[in-house]
């Protein structure tokens, strides 16, 4: 039996790596060959790896470099989606998820340690799965977002499965900020999850782009300006 193509989505904290997994997993589900697997470990490896074409799987670290896995890049059986996103939404959004401060304000010790060290560390992660080369596609946060068909399209040719117009639109209207936004209220007034990211949005800026300019104070924004500037440079997030 052939071996699956393992499609990893690797993103960081709040970079919306989770809607384009679930993109991918309605995408390889669709295809009749494929399945999603929610979050890596390596005992579905062993348990996924014979039994479907397709196996999406969200990804934080560099997996390559795990025993179990490390064959499954050396079989060049691999797909990579990677989402990216301006450094200084991705900590505006982290900290309003924290603390619902959407004010800009003095730099907080926590706010320091999570822009200084942890921040880059994350970035640096990703950098690693973009440089695997022609197996990644790089995905924008702020273009996914405002065209989910188009996300949708890329991910389906980067994947090489061929689905109709009516199945790719269907996928995309899944995830606009409308339809997750009304899963997450039935969720919350029924107690019951309809997906697993569903208790992972926030209800306040999901979906947007240069919040950091009003919710972050200008040292707030030098600390992360200066410690993601090569990631900055690298795609474009001028300063």
């Amino acid at each position: 039996m052939t071996k699956a193509t393992w499609v990893f989505v690797a993103g960081t904290y709040r970079t919306a790596s989770t809607t384009q997994y679930l993109i991918a997993r309605d995408i390889v589900n669709a295809s009749g060959s494929g399945r999603g697997v929610g979050y890596y470990a390596c005992d579905k490896i062993r348990k996924f790896d014979k039994t479907f074409t397709y196996i999406a799987c969200k990804a934080f670290k560099p997996l390559w470099e795990c025993e179990c896995v490390s064959h499954i890049f050396s079989d060049n059986r691999v797909k990579v989606l990677v989402t990216i996103r301006d450094p200084r939404d991705i900590a505006t959004s982290i900290r309003v998820r924290r603390d619902g401060i959407m004010e800009a304000q003095e730099p907080t010790p926590w706010f320091e340690e999570m822009a200084t060290v942890r921040l880059p560390k994350w970035l640096g992660n990703l950098e690693k799965w973009v440089d695997l080369g022609n197996v990644v596609m790089v995905s924008r946060y702020e273009v996914m977002i405002a065209y989910l068909r188009g996300e949708v399209d890329n991910i389906c040719k980067h994947l090489g499965i061929e689905l109709d117009y009516r199945t790719k639109q269907a996928i995309a209207d899944r995830y606009t900020k409308t339809a997750m936004t009304e899963r997450r209220e039935l969720a919350i007034q029924t107690g019951k999850r309809q997906d697993e990211w569903l208790q992972a949005i926030p209800p306040i800026i999901f979906g947007s782009s240069g919040a950091y300019k009003s919710c972050l104070s200008d040292e707030e924004r030098t600390l992360v300006e200066e410690s993601t500037a090569k990631f900055m440079d690298r795609f474009g997030y001028t300063k």
